[in-house]
């Protein structure tokens, strides 16, 4: 089997790892909380040290770094999303 075929084999997530992990079906659709406000307050804590970062107008971290961490936020809210979606689906019959 070629390089390219197990790629395409193992790689059908898309390339993010928000795409490659999946809610366990059995998790109950009541979603703690805690486990929200714990994604909210990584992605806020992520904006507020790039924010203070360029407070004076000058970015003192690589674009590079920034780029990264706004990649983070990112997939962050896309686990948020995956949460919300989840709690909300229809439980399938």
């Amino acid at each position: 089997m070629s390089d390219s075929a197990i790629n395409q084999e193992t790689c059908l997530y898309g390339g993010t790892p928000e795409q490659l992990f999946i809610i366990n079906p059995k998790t109950p659709k009541e979603i703690d909380i805690d486990v929200m406000s714990c994604a909210i307050s990584r992605a806020q804590g992520i904006c507020n040290l790039i924010s203070s970062n360029g407070e004076s107008g000058r970015f003192y971290s690589s674009p590079e770094t920034i780029i990264n961490g706004l990649w983070a936020i990112n997939g962050i809210l896309k686990q948020i999303e995956q949460m919300v979606d989840y709690s909300t689906s229809e439980v399938k019959s």
